[in-house]
């Protein structure tokens, strides 16, 4: 995927998601803020309802003939006003008086219930005690829409609370202005999305334009052409280029390291981490036989490095050559006998049991020193992709092309897409504990070593599970 169209994508993403936050709770939040207008509005006009009602009191009793005529013909009323967007028709308004028992004596939208007792109602229940009264109820309790909104006020005759009066309003009677207020939230986020996606698309442009024109100049550069930096725009991504065309043209003017001499490099840390580890095993007081073992594994990886140092800067012409430094006489079981002593405290930490099944009358000829950084190399991979108390051998064999030499694990084997680049310089896969990834350069210093003896080296996955790593020798 493009960074275009990841920072258009990414934008766009940030975007809805929080437009849609957003818009969720003023929805959620919209309803109660409504109900709360409407509930504010029915208390004013309970209360001049109960002021009409109270202005026919005859000697304490409750006469509701006038609120029956006002709102008889306020029922039969048409007419058509349009409230934002919302078209009105009729009165969508009721209501009930009790006596001051909560008994009902009129109710406009249930004639009914006349007579029927309501005190136990909140609305009727609390204003007969002298509190503010109000409920919310369904007249369907399957129907969350059959709500309605209950708003009560008392009726007074000298001072005392001779009767109730509530005012009675549909929930439903404001989702047209809920329904139009989410419309227009709607809409306008639609737009302001077009707009974010515009702005989006300029931004992603101007951002990945001047990377695709230095990536461009990076591959040109790559493929030996004579390219110019291209005019970039923005200061971090001038500077960036600017500083590609500073290190081109300083590695343009040198001879290329050769790449031995990284790996030897990174060779250093082998013995250097079996000094480490033999001292820390030292430190535990161990046995004398496993004392002295430790010591000779520390005097020897000692030496090792003083042989990688002093081999360093003649390692580093053999790109150039086609024979080892030297030619001798290796015994190929001797030999691993002593890769398998440096790698001794990996192999103890990991309870992991290493075996030595090369044939004792194999020889090959070459370098020892670096045959044996090979065979080191191809051991420490074993190790590190094996699990614990597992099995590694070392074994020998004659083959036409000359001698085999293999060390094979029983860990979890090579991903397929991985087979044809684990021979590559800086390709490696996680440690399957750690997770880390080492530098890479083990077995391509493997397949150098081999190609410089004239042999080849291969790795390849067992049927049964784990790896078989050889290096073939003429």
């Amino acid at each position: 995927m493009s960074l275009r169209l990841r920072i258009l994508i990414g934008f766009l993403t940030i975007y809805i998601v929080g437009f849609y936050v957003l818009a969720d709770s003023i929805i959620d939040d919209m309803r109660p803020r409504y109900l709360e207008a409407v509930e504010e509005s029915l208390n004013d006009t309970v209360n001049v309802l109960a002021a009409l009602v109270e202005s026919n009191i005859r000697d304490g009793r409750i006469t509701t003939g006038l609120l029956e005529r006002v709102f008889t013909e306020a029922k039969e009323r048409r007419f058509s006003a349009r409230i934002f967007g919302y078209t009105k028709r009729r009165v969508g308004l009721d209501v009930y008086v009790t006596d001051r028992r909560g008994v009902i004596l009129y109710d406009s939208r249930s004639p009914e219930n006349v007579g029927k007792d309501f005190s136990r109602w909140n609305d009727v229940h609390l204003t007969l005690l002298g509190e503010y009264g109000a409920r919310s109820t369904r007249t369907d309790e399957k129907v969350p829409s059959s709500s309605q909104l209950h708003v009560a006020a008392p009726i007074r005759y000298r001072g005392g609370i001779v009767g109730v009066i509530t005012v009675i309003k549909p929930h439903d009677s404001v989702s047209p202005f809920i329904d139009i207020a989410t419309r227009k939230l709607v809409t306008a986020g639609i737009v302001f999305c077009g707009a974010i996606a515009l702005l989006s698309l300029i931004l992603s442009f101007l951002i990945s334009t001047p990377l695709t024109r230095l990536t461009e100049y990076v591959r040109s550069l790559k493929r030996g052409e004579s390219a110019r930096l291209p005019r970039l725009s923005g200061r971090e991504i001038s500077v960036l280029g600017s500083e590609f065309q500073s290190l081109w043209e300083e590695l343009k003017g040198k001879k290329y390291i050769e790449e031995y001499l990284q790996s030897l490099t990174h060779e250093l840390k082998s013995p250097i981490t079996t000094i480490g580890g033999s001292a820390e095993l030292l430190l535990e007081d161990p046995p004398e036989e496993q004392r002295r073992r430790f010591c000779e594994n520390i005097a020897r990886e000692t030496r090792r490095i003083q042989d990688v140092v002093q081999k360093m800067l003649e390692l580093s012409s053999l790109e150039n050559r086609r024979s080892p430094v030297q030619s001798e006489r290796i015994e190929v079981r001797a030999l691993a006998d002593e890769v398998i002593a440096a790698v001794g405290p990996a192999v103890i930490r990991k309870d992991l049991t290493v075996e030595n099944l090369a044939d004792p009358s194999h020889r090959v000829i070459g370098e020892r020193f670096l045959v044996r950084h090979a065979l080191l190399n191809l051991l420490e991979n074993a190790i590190r992709h094996s699990s614990p108390g597992g099995r590694i051998a070392v074994e020998s064999s004659r083959e036409e092309r000359g001698l085999a030499v293999s060390i094979t694990d029983g860990g979890s084997g090579i991903p397929d897409y991985a087979l044809d680049r684990v021979f590559s310089r800086f390709y490696s896969l996680p440690d399957p504990e750690t997770g880390k990834k080492s530098t890479g350069l083990g077995l391509p210093f493997v397949r150098e070593v081999a190609s410089l003896h004239g042999g080849t080296a291969e790795v390849r996955n067992n049927e049964g599970g784990g790896v078989t790593a050889t290096i073939v020798i003429p």
